[in-house]
């Protein structure tokens, strides 16, 4: 797998972990989180779909990045 499309999964997640964390502190709402977090999967699955559809992943390698992206 290319590592610029590595490297946009591992920043995805760990900015919705960030936003996770800020939720949990209370330093944002619960509401916010989650609607940070949902606009950063549907952004990151766009992302790999477009990967797939340029040819830079197969589509068995977007399959193995499974999770709700």
């Amino acid at each position: 797998m290319p590592v610029a499309v590595k490297r946009a999964i591992t920043g995805a997640e760990k900015a919705m972990a960030r936003s996770r964390k800020r939720a949990e502190k209370g330093l944002c709402t619960k509401e916010e989180s989650d609607a940070f977090c949902a606009k950063s999967e549907a952004a990151l699955k766009s992302y790999l779909d477009k990967q797939v559809k340029e040819g830079v992943i197969t589509p068995a390698e977007r399959k193995a990045i499974g999770h709700a992206y």
